[in-house]
């Protein structure tokens, strides 16, 4: 039988290669090479070769072999095994990452609404102060003027009834800011394709005895960018900015409030511009917090208007600021989802 005829195909060119190397006289050591059995087996062999030689004449060929299909075998089937332990190892680690990111973001999540549910502790103790401080004092007026009316004569009790009419005004005002207020935060109402101007039309009509009394120049963009909201909060959010706008013109001879809109990529930018007195940047985010009256407010200000616009806007996902001088008016802009391709 010829040499390569026990070499197994997938071996004879590199046996092949070791034969010319033995044959020029070197040594080839740790050989690994597959052979064929006599009963037609495949199997794995290691060992050396060489060649003897007399006056460069080729003597004899010598090859040592043994057996090591077994211990290959193991091999194959240790490194098999971690091979898979790895890729377990790389499994178990992601899963691992994977749930730890999980729970970061459970974390931050569950710190997101202890942080919330703190700020509506503080925002409720704040409402509590403030309206049992405002209707107590409209009650005990009310109060006060009914028993002088009941007591005293006619001159007086006409007194009384319009001292006790404006009380009710007052808490009449004080229970609507507070109804609006409370609507803004609701997740109901559908967004709704609109054309804000015409959401402001209706805003302009119910403010109009309040411009005119000021002779107040009114700039409103015709053409603002058709948008994706709910026309109940937008109606809300205008009224109120709107109204804070004329209440603090101040003393300007010529007051003028600008209402208009850009588009900014997927969202549309309004503002509402006044030369009114404008807000030290102090308080920029202080006005924006439920039942914070600032000193230049009046008597029948509960603090929530602009908190309102801020309850309304993030509810529809938007953000709401202001920039402001004092003495130079200011300009508060809020976002909103743009119903455009």
């Amino acid at each position: 039988m010829w040499l390569l005829d026990i070499i197994h195909p997938d071996s004879r060119k590199h046996c092949n290669e070791i034969f010319k190397r033995v044959l020029s006289g070197e040594e080839a050591r740790g050989i690994e090479a597959k052979f064929v059995s006599k009963d037609g087996k495949e199997i794995v062999v290691e060992g050396n070769a060489s060649c003897r030689f007399e006056e460069g004449r080729l003597v004899n060929t010598r090859g040592i072999f043994r057996d090591i299909t077994e211990r290959k075998q193991v091999e194959d089937e240790l490194r098999e095994y971690s091979e898979r332990l790895e890729e377990m190892v790389e499994e178990r680690t992601l899963e691992i990452m994977m749930a730890n990111e999980r729970l970061q973001d459970e974390m931050a999540e569950r710190n997101r609404i202890e942080q919330e549910l703190r700020a509506r502790n503080v925002e409720l103790d704040a409402f509590a102060r403030t309206i049992s401080h405002d209707l107590r004092g409209s009650v005990s007026v009310i109060d006060g003027y009914a028993q002088a009316a009941l007591e005293e004569g006619q001159d007086l009790t006409e007194e009384c009834l319009r001292k006790i009419v404006r009380a009710a005004d007052r808490m009449e005002v004080f229970i609507e800011s507070l109804l609006a207020y409370s609507e803004a935060g609701r997740p109901e109402g559908k967004l709704t394709r609109l054309q804000p101007n015409e959401v402001l039309r209706e805003v302009l009509e119910e403010k109009e005895t309040e411009i005119g009394a000021r002779n107040v120049n009114m700039l409103v963009d015709e053409m603002m960018p058709v948008v994706q909201v709910d026309p109940v909060r937008l109606h809300q959010v205008f009224a109120n900015l709107l109204g804070n706008a004329l209440k603090f013109l101040g003393d300007d001879p010529h007051p003028r409030v600008e209402l208009g809109a850009r588009r900014e990529g997927d969202r549309v930018i309004f503002y509402v511009r006044d030369n009114g007195i404008g807000i030290p940047e102090a308080d920029h985010q202080k006005i924006f917090e439920p039942f914070e009256c600032l000193e230049t407010e009046g008597p029948y200000g509960l603090g929530i208007g602009l908190s309102t616009v801020k309850r309304a806007v993030e509810g529809w996902g938007g953000e709401v600021w202001v920039e402001s001088t004092p003495g130079e008016g200011s300009t508060f802009y809020f976002s909103v989802l743009t119903a455009e391709a």
